[in-house]
């Protein structure tokens, strides 16, 4: 775990997770203990490395690619009869 976390904190702006449209943000979280809280539920927790980029980026980025003429995009119906029980699949 110590790797992961050293190579973690080592990402320069050439890295893959900041190529291609992927965003940094931070979480807010809530994590639930002990104590009554007046104000909430929990006590507040800030997260960050969170990675995302738009799921429309995603798709776009994916059909743009070498293998996407590879892709079945006409749906298509394939039966398999067994010869023991002569049942379809």
């Amino acid at each position: 775990m110590k790797l992961f976390d050293n190579s973690e904190s080592s990402l320069n702006e050439n890295n893959l997770q900041r190529q291609d449209g992927w965003q940094e943000t931070l979480v807010h979280i809530e994590v639930p203990t002990q104590e009554r809280n007046p104000n909430g539920n929990g006590q507040h927790f800030t997260i960050g490395g969170l990675f995302h980029q738009p799921l429309t980026d995603v798709v776009r980025a994916v059909f743009a690619g070498e293998n996407a003429k590879w892709f079945h995009l006409t749906p298509f119906k394939q039966i398999w009869r067994s010869l023991v029980t002569g049942c379809e699949e």
